[in-house]
């Protein structure tokens, strides 16, 4: 399991090098659970446990309204935004962007490190 955890850290920060604009991201379970992250700052249980109600209750939304299966959440304030995106039927990626970032960056980087992720599961 400590490799595993390894694995996923240096994925989260492979993405993070390769965007400056994202300042912290994590694996977590779709329970709220942290697998492993790269939070220098913050309550990494707290992003995981609010990334995972989020996206849970906007999964719901989507299907309850027939929108077909969720793509990724984004929540924004003042200071930045926070985007989860769904990695299989047990996992999330989460990231933490800077404000007035290029959001299509941002979801491309998330992207790449899912099918990452997708294949150390």
């Amino acid at each position: 399991m400590k490799a595993l955890k390894e694995k996923l850290v240096n994925a989260l920060e492979e993405m993070e090098a390769s965007d400056p604009d994202i300042e912290a991201s994590a694996v977590i379970r779709k329970d709220g659970l942290v697998l492993a992250s790269a939070i220098k700052h913050g309550d990494e249980g707290l992003i995981a446990a609010m990334g995972a109600a989020i996206y849970n209750i906007g999964a719901r939304a989507v299907k309850e309204l027939t929108l077909g299966n969720i793509q990724r959440i984004m929540v924004s304030g003042k200071a930045g935004t926070i985007v989860i995106m769904g990695v299989d039927d047990k996992h999330l990626l989460a990231a933490v962007a800077r404000p007035d970032t290029n959001m299509g960056l941002i979801i491309t980087e998330l992207t790449t490190t899912k099918e990452k992720l997708l294949k150390l599961f």
